[in-house]
């Protein structure tokens, strides 16, 4: 607390700044580069010449102290420091900036990390765990990831990349000596993928497996790294890790589980009494670092929703933020259905292995010789719990398992995240639409409180973006989430760009979404870490009849009727029906609202344009679009008639729901040089009232 103003600083991710509780975004690279490197020196004097060097380089000479004191003159302004009292001070030879463990994050890890290794030392393993676990969920990505081009920078984001992989080591250590061992077991598995060379995080794996029962996969393990090691860097594993796998071959005594001393789960605050009751209700549930904006009705609905049905599943395209909303929806219930714990399914591909990760989450091993569907059963009979499975769409084979489980425990609550329903008696689906988009002409106000411009302009913020709503602005924000179909995902992709990009510029780019959105935060999955990823996650769970009819689907500019899709699409029509439904269960196709007549569906423009690369890359694009032109000019040739008689109406409502289809035809037409197709086509609509812009000469 300074002059009555309450600074805190965070480099462990992109740098921010909150004064008073609210963010202070640095819009120049050298002020977010002066100030990142002052913390990074946390009270300790940095030479003037140094920090001039660091931040100007080859052009340090130039530069001079006075433009460095120009800097920081303006840091202060911008922050509304003192330059008197406030954290950043002058003090010969250069600057000094003052922070303890409450003002900024770097300090209160280091704090975490001295004190969690004390704990593990005096045999807390518990304590330790809790004060790693508290340590580790400072980060929100690489340090000091906005500051690009100072060596300096560099080199200490790599040294604390450092001392948070050893962060990581001694809490898998703690967890372990605690006998946490099966609860470990998907957070070493990621651990393991992002340091595949790491021997120490290897042993901590094999010996996780060995104690949750998994004697063949942790020797499976070892055998994988041995296969790693050789073929990339032509070594072996070290003397320990090859000695760690004799004793389990040996069925070593000294390696069996301790017993656990307490329920805890893997991440979650230090350990005091009302965490650990607050842990008994919920167990696993993320905790976010961001808050959820745009979401508050449907956090509602879905709660209200699991009050009077046992099955709740939220469907919806890949990126509309389905797993952020059952987090949320599970954090605002805070045990009020019974403990919740939360099942991240992403990992597990096996339908079969599902129960067996669940009992993971739940912290139990898995009976050798006994079924873990039927110990499940037995552990949640008479206990209300709220299950909440993340990511069912690759393991919809255990749909089964869950009816039983639901059949069995009465007491029983499940939460499921999928791209597709699971098809359960019971089941109530909520299908997640994207976020609101205002339209662009609307008042700058209304703009800035819609939902989808608000995620934008916050997490552009996050970012280190100067970013706000004007009446000039407005529009383009407005315009930029619309392109990006107001899915939040797309959009918070799009708004790490708005540190180098301005809104004209990246309104411009969004021509080719695919390739401009991505670079997600690194704690995010890699399926979330691009947007092409996450429309590759929802593809791959489709068979080779469904992956053809959803790239042939792309060729329909302005959605499309069933006898539409079954004229230009379908090879079989018999079985098309069966196929258009399975990419609306796995919300790649939606059904579109519109007035009396056929049913509508179309696709997302974000997903048609990677179907587009799709049909591509098969190398029938021509012949569908051929196929496409044909269709348009045989539904439009009773149309002329039409417009005459007493259907006129009728008939306008049928040709302008098929606009968009019809350009996009007259374009091919002209672009194959087919000349006679395109007269015919634009012969039979001469009636038609089209408006001015969509008009052919």
């Amino acid at each position: 607390m300074l002059a009555g103003v309450a600074v805190r600083f965070a480099i462990l991710g992109p740098l921010q700044v909150e004064v008073d509780g609210a963010a202070r975004p640095l819009a120049s690279p050298r002020q977010r580069a002066i100030l990142g490197i002052l913390l990074l020196n946390a009270n300790r004097v940095v030479h003037a010449d140094a920090l001039n060097e660091a931040v100007w380089g080859d052009e340090a000479a130039g530069a001079g102290s006075g433009t460095l004191q120009v800097h920081l003159s303006r840091l202060r302004s911008r922050l509304g420091l003192s330059p008197a009292d406030g954290p950043l001070v002058t003090q010969d030879p250069g600057y000094l900036l003052r922070a303890t463990a409450g003002s900024l994050d770097l300090l209160a890890f280091e704090e975490d990390v001295a004190e969690a290794r004390r704990l593990a030392a005096a045999g807390d393993h518990d304590g330790a765990a809790g004060r790693y676990r508290s340590a580790l969920g400072r980060w929100r990505g690489r340090a000091l990831a906005d500051i690009e081009g100072i060596e300096l920078v560099d080199r200490a984001a790599e040294q604390l990349e450092l001392a948070r992989a050893e962060a990581s080591v001694g809490w898998i250590e703690s967890e372990l000596h605690a006998g946490r061992h099966a609860a470990m077991l998907p957070d070493l598995r990621q651990l393991v993928a992002e340091h595949p060379y790491d021997e120490r995080l290897r042993g901590l794996h094999m010996t996780a497996l060995y104690r949750a029962g998994r004697q063949a996969d942790a020797l499976a393990a070892y055998r994988e790294l041995r296969r790693v090691l050789d073929e990339d860097l032509g070594l072996e594993p070290g003397p320990e890790l090859a000695a760690l796998e004799l004793r389990i071959l040996r069925h070593d005594p000294e390696l069996v589980a301790p017993l656990p001393a307490s329920p805890l789960p893997a991440g979650g605050p230090p350990v005091t009494e009302p965490a650990a009751r607050a842990r008994e209700r919920l167990l696993h549930v993320p905790v976010m670092t961001t808050s959820l904006i745009g979401r508050e009705a449907e956090v509602a609905e879905v709660a209200a929703l699991l009050a009077g049905h046992r099955l709740v599943t939220l469907t919806g395209p890949g990126g509309t933020g389905k797993t952020r909303l059952a987090i949320e929806v599970a954090r605002r219930l805070d045990g009020a259905l019974g403990a919740t714990c939360f099942v991240d399914l992403s990992g597990t591909r096996d339908a079969e292995l599902v129960p067996d990760t669940v009992l993971a989450a739940l912290e139990l091993g898995s009976e050798s010789g006994r079924p873990a569907v039927e110990q499940l059963t037995e552990v949640l009979s008479g206990r209300p719990t709220l299950l909440v499975l993340d990511n069912m769409e690759q393991v919809l084979g255990s749909a089964t398992t869950i009816a039983r489980l639901l059949a069995a425990a009465a007491d029983l609550r499940i939460l499921a995240t999928s791209r597709s329903q699971l098809q359960i008696r019971g089941e109530r689906g909520y299908l997640l639409a994207p976020l609101l988009v205002a339209s662009p002409d609307r008042p700058a106000a209304e703009i800035a409180e819609s939902a989808a411009v608000r995620l934008f302009v916050e997490r552009a913020r996050d970012a280190g973006a100067t970013l706000e709503v004007t009446e000039s602005s407005a529009p383009r924000l407005a315009a930029i989430c619309a392109r990006l179909d107001g899915l939040p995902l797309a959009i918070e992709l799009a708004a790490v760009r708005a540190r180098l990009l301005g809104s004209d510029e990246l309104l411009e780019r969004l021509g080719g979404r695919l390739a401009l959105l991505t670079g997600g935060q690194r704690d995010l999955p890699d399926r979330q870490q691009t947007l092409r990823a996450t429309i590759d996650w929802s593809h791959a769970l489709l068979s080779p009849p469904q992956a053809t009819r959803f790239r042939r689907l792309a060729v329909f500019a302005g959605g499309f009727t069933v006898d539409a899709a079954d004229a230009v699409c379908a090879d079989d029509p018999g079985g098309s029906l069966d196929d258009l439904e399975a990419l609306v269960v796995h919300s790649l196709v939606r059904r579109t609202p519109g007035e009396d007549g056929p049913a509508r569906f179309a696709m997302l423009e974000t997903i048609r344009e990677y179907a587009l690369e799709q049909l591509q890359d098969s190398g029938e694009a021509e012949a569908i679009a051929r196929r496409h032109a044909e269709y348009l000019v045989r539904f439009a040739g009773p149309a002329r008639q039409g417009l005459r008689g007493r259907d006129a109406l009728a008939w306008t409502r049928k040709l302008n729901a098929e606009r968009d289809n019809i350009h996009a035809a007259l374009a091919w037409t002209l672009a194959a040089r087919e000349g006679e197709m395109g007269l015919r086509l634009a012969s039979a609509l001469r009636e038609w009232p089209t408006p001015p812009a969509l008009r052919y000469s």
